[in-house]
């Protein structure tokens, strides 16, 4: 398990939370003005909370990078931080409201309908292009106080949202450093302990 003494405080910056992601699965579709925004931004969390993968990592993610089957989602990162070698991601279908392939999935169809000939996987909604570190971390603050939920959110919030999770959820240290594709003597750092415990999760994190 994670030592979340150690490194409570290490980072300065806030995980997203479950309720954040639910939240904003309920009420954020009345602060967008097209359904395009209000999708990229829930899949720009589904995304990034449920695969413990890095702002950027998310940012590179090619079209076809994800492959979509039935009950499940194979999303492959060609390029992280400590491997050279692709990370894939395994998301499997559930009964939640939340269930990332089947918001994956409905991306897929609103995304190629606006954006057909573009390489990138999520795009900015309004321009098009691929989404950067800076963008992302925009639509979280920007979630963040449309809901009024106080916090303060940066690039590391989705990957530290997912590994605390993973962590209450009794996970082992060893598996959350696989699944996350981090080092060992950096997990620590990652851990939040402002993270709902009560959610009724699927699997390895849930939705």
């Amino acid at each position: 398990m994670i030592n979340k003494k150690q490194f409570l405080f290490k980072l300065k910056h806030d995980s997203i939370l479950m309720v954040m992601v639910e939240k904003w699965c309920r009420e954020g579709r009345q602060f967008c003005n097209s359904n395009l925004k209000f999708v990229t931004k829930m899949i720009v969390i589904i995304v990034g909370f449920k695969s413990l993968s890095r702002v950027i990592e998310i940012g590179i993610l090619n079209r076809e990078d994800v492959e979509v089957k039935e009950k499940l989602i194979m999303l492959n990162f060609s390029k992280t931080k400590t491997k050279t070698d692709k990370r894939m991601v395994t998301i499997d279908v559930t009964d939640n409201n939340l269930c990332p392939v089947k918001w994956i999935k409905y991306y897929i169809t609103i995304r190629d309908k606006h954006f057909p000939r573009t390489k990138t996987f999520i795009l900015d909604y309004i321009t098009g292009k691929k989404v950067s570190n800076e963008i992302i971390t925009n639509y979280l603050r920007e979630i963040s106080q449309q809901l009024n939920i106080e916090s303060s959110y940066s690039s590391h919030s989705l990957k530290a949202g997912g590994i605390s999770q993973a962590s209450y959820k009794s996970l082992a240290r060893s598996t959350i450093i696989l699944a996350a594709d981090a080092k060992s003597n950096t997990i620590d750092a990652y851990f939040r302990h402002n993270v709902e415990t009560g959610v009724n999760f699927s699997k390895e994190l849930g939705f």
